[in-house]
C-alpha cells in the first residue's frame, strides 16, 4: 500500500467477536468518516500530535480517544474538502464515541465529563466577564452624559436673566434627561453587580471542577481514585464532599462516592452531622443508600443533648421512612435534660417529635414550657413556638404566650420585620393583636426599595385579614426604585404583586427584567421565573429568556424537572427548543423502568407537539424491564404507548402484564 492510499482497519464484522456493541458503533462510523477524509495513517501522524500506532488502535477500536481533538480534526479535514456535516451527525458522532468510552475506559471517560465540564464553565466565566465590561462601560458613558448635560444645565442657569421661559423649559428637558439617565445608571448599576456575582459564581465553579480535575488524573495522565483523601465513614467529610459535587453539577460522580458508603460502617456522634450526611446522600440521587445508613444507625451512640440536632435528625429519619430509627431516638430523649433555652430550637424540636409520633415526649417537652419566664422582649423565634404550640394542641400555652407579646416593639420600618408575627398572631387566633399590628404598619415612612421584604409583607397582608392594607402598599410601591439582588427575589414580588391585585405594577415590574443578566444555570429558578413572567403578560420576555436556556445542560436523570421544563418551554412559545429537549430526551441513554414516570415523559413530549420524539423514546423502551408491580401504572403506560402509535410496544407490554395476571387493555 503506498503513502497516497487511505490504511483502513479490518471491519467491524471482524471485531464484532471482541468488541463491546457501543465500540463497534463508534467504530463503523469511524471507519465511514476515515474513508471520506482520504487520507493514510502515515500522512495524518505526519500532520498532527499523535503517533501512526496511537492512530491505527483508534481505527481497529482496540482504544477509544479520550479527547475530542481527533474527531473534531478529522471532521475539520472533511470540510476542508468541501464535505462538511451537520450540526446533528457531529452531535452524533461525539455521542457514539462517549458511549464507547464509557464502556471501553470508564475511568477515562469520568475524566472526559469533568474535562467538558471544566470548559463549558470557563466559558461561562468568559461570557460573564464580557457581560460585566460591557455594563461597564456602558455606566461609565452614561456618567459621562450626564457630566456634560450638567455642564449644559449650568450654562442655561447663567443665562436665566436674558430668558427665563427659554431657560426653563430647557432646564425641565435636562432635568427630565438627567432622571432617565440616573434610572438608567441605577438598572445598569444593578445589573453590573448581578453580573459580577455570575463571574464570582463562575469562578467558583471553575476552582471547584478543577480540584475534581486535579483528584482524578495527575500530571502524567495517570488515573487515580477521586475520593481517597474522603474518609468513608465521617458523615462530615462525606457530606462535605457530597455537597461539593452536587453544586457543580456532578451528580453521578456524587451518586459514584455515596454508593461506596458502606451503612453498617458510619460513624455516628453528632446528631446534626449525621442528619446533614444524610440530607446530601438524598441530593445525590441516592435515596436508597441512605435509607440504608439511616436504617443501620446505632441509636445510643447519638448525642441527646442539642435540641436542634435532634430535631433535623428526627425530620432526616421519618423523611427516610426509617420508623424504627426514628421511633429509638425519640425514647432516648430525656426531656428533663434538653436544653431548651431558645425558643426557635424548642419549636423545631416539638415539631419534629410530633410528626414522628411522640406525642407523650412533645407534650412532656410542652409542660416543660414556662410562659412567663420566656424573654419576649427579645423577638426572635417567639412567632415558631406560637405556631408549634397551636399545633400541638397546646391552645392555652398559645394564647398566654400571645397575651404577652408586646406589638410596640415589632420593628415595622422595614417589610420584612411584622411578617412572622401577622402570620403567627392570624394562624393562632390572635386577631385583635395581630389587626393592631397592622394598624401600626406606616406604609408611607416604610423603606420600600428591599424586594424581597415586600414580597413577604404583601403575601403576609393578602393572606390574612389585610387585604385592603395590601392593595395600598403594592399602590405605593415604585418598581423602578427597587432593589433586587437575586432572580428568585423578582420572581416573588411579581408574584406578591399580581396575587394583590396590583396586576399593573407586576407588569411594569416584569418590562424591568434584564434577560441577559439572569443566571440560567439554575434551571429550577428559571422555570419559575418563566411561569411568573407568562402570569405577568411579559409574554415577549419570557420568549426570550426561554432561548436563553442550554438545552444541554438539562440533567436528564431527573424525570420532574425534565417534565417541568418541557411544560415551562412550551408555555413560552420557545418551540426550537422544546424540540431540541425532546431529541435529547429520545436518545439519551436514560433507565427508566418506572411505567408511571415513561407515561408521564410520553404524555408531555405529546403535548408539546413532539410526536416524533415521543414514537422514538416509545421504541427504545424495554418493555422485560418496566415495573409492573402497580398495575394501573401499567395501564397508563399502555394508554401512553398507544397515543403515541407504539402498537406492537402496547400490545407486548399488555401481553407481559397478562401473564402476571393483570387484566391488558391493549
Amino acid at each position: 500500500m503506498t503513502d497516497l492510499e487511505p490504511a483502513l482497519p479490518a471491519g467491524p464484522h471482524q471485531l464484532a467477536c471482541r468488541l463491546n456493541p457501543q465500540v463497534q458503533a463508534w467504530v463503523r462510523e469511524l471507519e465511514v468518516l476515515w474513508a471520506a477524509v482520504g487520507m493514510s495513517i502515515n500522512r495524518f501522524a505526519a500532520a498532527n500530535p499523535v503517533d501512526k500506532g496511537t492512530v491505527s488502535r483508534y481505527l481497529r477500536g482496540e482504544r477509544i480517544p479520550r479527547d475530542h481533538w481527533f474527531l473534531d480534526r478529522l471532521l475539520a479535514i472533511q470540510a476542508e474538502k468541501g464535505k462538511e456535516v451537520s450540526q446533528e451527525v457531529r452531535e452524533h458522532l461525539t455521542g457514539l464515541q462517549l458511549e464507547a468510552l464509557q464502556v471501553a475506559h470508564p475511568a477515562e471517560y469520568r475524566v472526559r465529563q469533568v474535562s467538558d465540564e471544566l470548559e463549558l464553565a470557563v466559558v461561562s466565566q468568559r461570557e460573564a466577564e464580557r457581560y460585566a465590561r460591557a455594563l461597564e462601560e456602558q455606566l461609565a458613558e452614561r456618567q459621562r452624559q450626564i457630566a456634560e448635560l450638567t455642564e449644559q444645565q449650568a450654562r442655561l442657569r447663567d443665562a436665566w436673566n436674558n430668558d427665563r421661559a427659554t431657560w426653563q423649559a430647557g432646564k425641565d428637558r435636562l432635568d427630565g434627561l438627567i432622571t432617565d439617565l440616573n434610572q438608567q445608571i441605577l438598572a445598569i448599576t444593578q445589573d453590573l453587580a448581578q453580573a459580577r456575582q455570575r463571574t464570582a459564581r463562575a469562578e467558583e465553579r471553575c476552582q471547584q471542577l478543577e480540584e475534581i480535575l486535579g483528584r482524578i488524573e495527575i500530571g502524567s495522565g495517570e488515573l487515580v481514585d477521586p475520593f481517597q483523601d474522603v474518609d468513608i465513614n465521617a458523615p462530615d467529610a462525606v457530606a462535605k464532599a457530597l455537597e461539593s459535587l452536587t453544586n457543580v453539577g456532578l451528580r453521578p460522580l456524587a451518586l459514584t462516592l455515596a454508593q461506596r458508603v458502606d451503612p453498617t460502617a458510619v460513624v455516628v456522634r453528632n446528631a446534626s452531622n449525621v442528619a446533614r450526611f444524610l440530607k446530601s446522600m438524598e441530593q445525590a440521587g441516592a435515596q436508597a443508600q441512605a435509607r440504608a445508613v439511616a436504617e443501620q444507625i446505632d441509636i445510643n451512640a447519638v448525642h441527646v443533648g442539642h435540641s436542634a440536632g435532634l430535631a433535623h435528625l428526627l425530620n432526616s429519619l421519618r423523611g427516610l421512612g426509617a420508623k424504627m430509627q426514628a421511633d429509638a431516638l425519640a425514647d432516648r430523649i430525656d426531656i428533663n435534660a434538653i436544653d431548651v433555652p431558645h425558643p426557635y430550637e424548642t419549636s423545631e424540636l416539638l415539631v419534629a417529635l410530633w410528626q414522628v409520633g411522640a406525642k407523650e415526649k412533645a407534650d412532656a417537652l410542652v409542660d416543660r414550657i414556662d410562659i412567663n419566664i420566656i424573654d419576649v422582649t427579645r423577638p426572635n423565634g417567639l412567632s415558631p413556638l406560637l405556631v408549634a404550640l397551636w399545633r400541638m394542641g397546646s391552645k392555652e400555652k398559645a394564647d398566654a404566650l400571645a397575651d404577652r407579646i408586646d406589638i410596640n416593639i415589632i420593628d415595622v420600618t422595614r417589610p420584612h420585620g411584622p411578617v412572622p408575627w401577622l402570620v403567627a398572631l392570624w394562624q393562632v387566633g390572635a386577631e385583635e393583636k395581630a389587626d393592631a399590628l397592622v394598624d401600626r404598619i406606616d406604609i408611607n415612612a416604610m423603606d420600600l426599595t428591599e424586594s424581597y421584604g415586600i414580597a413577604k409583607l404583601l403575601d403576609a397582608l393578602s393572606g390574612g385579614g389585610a387585604r385592603q392594607k395590601a392593595c395600598a402598599l403594592a399602590e405605593q410601591i415604585d418598581v423602578n426604585a427597587i432593589t433586587i439582588r437575586m432572580d428568585y427575589e423578582f420572581e416573588e414580588l411579581v408574584n406578591s404583586l399580581r396575587q394583590a391585585g396590583a396586576k399593573g405594577q407586576a407588569r411594569a415590574l416584569a418590562g424591568r427584567l434584564n434577560v441577559a443578566a439572569v443566571d440560567v444555570t439554575y434551571l429550577h429558578t428559571v422555570i419559575n421565573l418563566l411561569d411568573c413572567l407568562e402570569k405577568a403578560g411579559a409574554h415577549e420576555k419570557a420568549r426570550d429568556l426561554a432561548k436563553r436556556i442550554d438545552i444541554n445542560a438539562v440533567d436528564l436523570t431527573r424525570m420532574a424537572s425534565v417534565l417541568a421544563t418541557l411544560g415551562a418551554l412550551r408555555k413560552a412559545g420557545a418551540q426550537e427548543q422544546v424540540s431540541a429537549l425532546a431529541w435529547r430526551m429520545s436518545r439519551a441513554t436514560v433507565d427508566i423502568a418506572d411505567p408511571f414516570t415513561l407515561a408521564d415523559l410520553l404524555d408531555s413530549l405529546w403535548k408539546v407537539d413532539a410526536q416524533e420524539q415521543a414514537r422514538a423514546l416509545a421504541g427504545r423502551i424495554d418493555i422485560n424491564a418496566v415495573d409492573l408491580t402497580m398495575s394501573f401504572h401499567g395501564e397508563k403506560l399502555v394508554d401512553s404507548l398507544l397515543q403515541v402509535n407504539a402498537l406492537e410496544k402496547a400490545r407486548a407490554l399488555a401481553e407481559r402484564a397478562r401473564s402476571r395476571c393483570w387484566s391488558g387493555r391493549a
